[in-house]
Order: C-alpha cells, then sequence, then structure tokens
C-alpha cells in the first residue's frame, strides 16, 4: 500500500541555517493544510543538530522523519543516497530546496495539473528565480508549459524523481545546466503559473566554478557549451 506524500528536503545546513529552518517550519505547518499526516526526508550536510528542529514534538502531523546525514553540495547529497529506495512507497515527493519558502501552495491543484496534463516535474512560480519565464505572474491561464524548469520545487511521483537523478552527475554538483538537459531529454514539464514559492536566500555557489562544471556537464552531453546548445534549443519556453 503506498504512502501519500513526502517532503523531500534536498539540502540543509550552514550558511543561514536558522533561516532555512524558519523557512522549513512554515512550510510544513503549510502542507498539514491539504495532509493530516506525512513523512519528511532530509538531507543534512553539517553536522547541526537537526533532530532538535524537526521532530513528532514539534510537528506532530510528521508520521516518519528520514535523516541522512552527508557531506557533499547539492547532487553529491542525491546520487548513491543510501534510502532513496523508501520513496517508492510514496504517491508524490515535493522536492524541495532549503531556501524556498511556500507563498501560495495548492497541493491538489498541482496534483490534478500533473495528471491531467501527463506532465513530469512540475513547478510552482518562483519569485527571485533566476530565469524571468520562471517568475512571470502574468501568464493568463493557470497552466503554462515549459521546455525546463529551474530547480527549485517540483511535484514528483517516484519515478520521475529517477528520471531527476539521471539528469545529475557528481562532478557539476552546483547543478547548473541540469535545467537546460529537461529539454534534451524531452521530459515534459510545466508551471502551475497560481502556485508561488519564494527563492528566500541569495545562491552561495562559486559562480567561476559552477560555470567551468556546467560547461564540462553540456560536453559530456555532446554540447561544446552551453552557447551550442541554445542554438539547437532556444530559450526560454
Amino acid at each position: 500500500m503506498t504512502k501519500n506524500f513526502i517532503y523531500y528536503l534536498a539540502a540543509i545546513g550552514n550558511p543561514n541555517f536558522d533561516k532555512k529552518i524558519e523557512f522549513l517550519n512554515q512550510n510544513l505547518n503549510c502542507i498539514h493544510q491539504y495532509y493530516s499526516s506525512y513523512d519528511i526526508f532530509i538531507n543534512c550536510y553539517d553536522e547541526l543538530p537537526i533532530e532538535s528542529f524537526v521532530n513528532k514534538e514539534k510537528f506532530p502531523f510528521l508520521n516518519n522523519i528520514i535523516i541522512v546525514r552527508k557531506q557533499g553540495i547539492l547532487s553529491q547529497l542525491w546520487i548513491n543516497n543510501p534510502k532513496h529506495s523508501l520513496l517508492q512507497e510514496y504517491d508524490y515527493i515535493l522536492f524541495i530546496l532549503d531556501d524556498i519558502l511556500l507563498k501560495s501552495f495548492h497541493i491538489p491543484r498541482l496534483i490534478k495539473m500533473k495528471i491531467n496534463r501527463n506532465l513530469q516535474f512540475i513547478s510552482p512560480i518562483v519569485e527571485n528565480s533566476t530565469w524571468p519565464f520562471m517568475r512571470n505572474k502574468t501568464y493568463s491561464n493557470l497552466f503554462q508549459k515549459t521546455k525546463r524548469l529551474e530547480i527549485y520545487c517540483f511535484l514528483l511521483t517516484y519515478n520521475d524523481f529517477i528520471s531527476f537523478l539521471d539528469l545529475n552527475t557528481l562532478e557539476n554538483y552546483n547543478i547548473w545546466g541540469v535545467d537546460y538537459m529537461m529539454t534534451h531529454k524531452n521530459i515534459s514539464c510545466g508551471l502551475s503559473t497560481k502556485d508561488i514559492v519564494i527563492h528566500s536566500l541569495p545562491s552561495g555557489s562559486n559562480h567561476d566554478l559552477a560555470l567551468e562544471q556546467m560547461n564540462e556537464y553540456f560536453n559530456r552531453n555532446g554540447f561544446t557549451n552551453r552557447n551550442e546548445f541554445l542554438k539547437i534549443y532556444p530559450d526560454p519556453i
């Protein structure tokens, strides 16, 4: 028997840990509007007492609290994660970064849209996202088809989650360029334009290193660099 829903916190740790815990508290209570009980999976990359902040005393509606401690950055925490097999038990996985705050977020609407549109990856609008199409609030419809999605917050099934992991590599741990590869791999993507989250903290990535990793990532996928990729797959939607 499958379980309905799990909140998959992709990574949490310093810097700004206290702020990230605030976001997590608000987000868990937001999800509780739609699920009387659910589970959480936490990837923690610091030696921080995460159990002191996320436990059944503070969140009695959390059934199972799964914590994986591992040093690394983003995809280094996901690839070869020993507990991912547990995710097969769930109908839906909310993949979310630790600097995302749910602002206007309606889980039943997202699920319905994902099913009706036959989408693999569905995202809310993301305030303060890098790319304008991800934060465009002028879309006239509830749904906007896209070629790719910036990686902040996705609603996924287990099979979709595996497809997402397959786009990632250990070498490109800052995950720049992974959104572009959704286009190349013909992954069906869309935005729920009335669901909104806030990217609430600045990126801590080393931009020069992340850019170098991204161009190597494109090269491993058959493209010299991002510019060559964009000649074949123009931006943005």
